[in-house]
């Protein structure tokens, strides 16, 4: 390989070029080896909770995505799990909060009940 320089119009082999910044670079090689990391909760997935079981809260969980509520403990409420998150596409996934549990918020001044979705891990939720 060679290089052109543009002052004088003299094509240089690269090995004459004393700084590494004048030499053409290599795209970066792909990595050989793959990482697995495995995520909290995917490997405990409690056994008898599955889509449609009723579980408890069991230990503190704020959230602050509640509507109308600045924030919200789910300590002790009741939640239904709408689905348990183990793949995607067909491929199997090591999800953090595998557990997508609804849970339903009575409306301010009678009004209408609220749905809240909150995932959740294995050690926080039991089932009732």
């Amino acid at each position: 390989m060679a290089s052109l320089n543009l002052s004088t119009g003299v094509l240089h082999p690269l090995h004459s070029f004393k700084h590494t910044s004048c030499r053409l670079r290599q795209a970066p090689r792909p990595r050989q080896r793959q990482l697995r990391i495995s995520a909290l909760g995917s490997e405990e997935l409690k056994a008898g909770i599955e889509a449609g079981t009723k579980v408890k809260v069991a230990k503190s969980v704020v959230v602050y995505h509640a509507p109308k509520k600045p924030e919200l403990d789910l300590e002790s409420m009741e939640g239904t799990v709408l689905e348990v998150i183990k793949e995607w596409k067909g491929k199997a996934l090591s999800a953090n909060l595998p557990y997508k549990t609804q849970f339903m918020l009575d409306g301010e001044d009678g009004g209408k009940a609220k749905k809240l979705l909150v995932h959740l891990t294995a050690d926080e939720i039991q089932a009732v």
